[in-house]
């Protein structure tokens, strides 16, 4: 049974044993979606959306900021400590990313998201308001924060929403989908730069892509329990 429960069968009927999970599973409010089921979800598309105008920006970050606070007449060793400060304080919120969507409703898990895209997207704000050193570090510790948080909740959301009979399935299906997304953002982004000599441009648009996704993460509706309960062996 999920989560080490206990149950009342006393005999080793295999069936009886499924059943009662299900059962437990249902008090609890968790759905069990197969991959076919799940992509059929509106829910699960628009996940899709808003993880990829996420994804569009934060590669490119990771990839050129470097070059970007160099540009701006940072030492490149101190352009490295500044990332490193970003990650630094990704780190506590990714466990309070993950404390906190173990406590709130799974309805809610989608503000919870909105918040972390919405940090980042006001790091990219202050930046581009004021384009200066002191703006950077403003930048890193809003996008840390959020990056921590949405890197903890962004698999659990998946997991509340469709259950965890074909987690791995579904998070593997959203990852190959979302990861063409990230490897193109950062070659765009290049091109932008060696065409007009700046990142401005490129910042713009992550920080309006942020923006996007903060606003979509508040429409996902968790989906409704299958309409077909499957058996627990099928995946697919």
């Amino acid at each position: 049974l999920p989560d080490g429960t206990k149950t009342e069968i006393t005999h080793s009927d295999r069936e009886q044993t499924i059943d009662a999970g299900v059962k437990y599973a249902s008090s609890l409010q968790e759905v069990e979606y197969t991959l076919r089921q799940t992509v059929k979800t509106p829910a699960f598309w628009m996940l899709i959306i808003t993880y990829a105008s996420h994804q569009i920006a934060t590669p490119v970050l990771n990839v050129h900021a470097i070059p970007l606070l160099t540009d701006m007449g940072i030492n490149p060793v101190n352009a490295a400590t500044m990332m490193a400060l970003m990650v630094a304080i990704s780190i506590p919120f990714r466990f309070i990313g993950g404390v906190l969507a173990d406590r709130i409703a799974k309805a809610r898990m989608k503000m919870l998201l909105a918040g972390a895209y919405l940090s980042q997207a006001i790091g990219f704000g202050i930046f581009l308001a004021f384009e200066n050193v002191a703006s950077v570090y403003f930048w890193f510790i809003f996008y840390g924060t959020g990056m921590g948080v949405a890197f903890a909740i962004t698999p659990l959301i998946r997991a509340r929403y469709f259950g965890r009979k074909a987690f791995g399935s579904i998070h593997g299906l959203a990852n190959m989908i979302i990861t063409p997304v990230g490897i193109i953002a950062p070659i765009y982004a290049g091109w932008i730069y060696d065409t007009t000599g700046s990142y401005s441009q490129t910042i713009i648009i992550g920080a309006i892509l942020l923006g996007i996704s903060a606003f979509l993460a508040l429409f996902i509706i968790p989906p409704r329990p299958p309409a077909h309960i499957t058996s627990i062996h099928q995946i697919v």
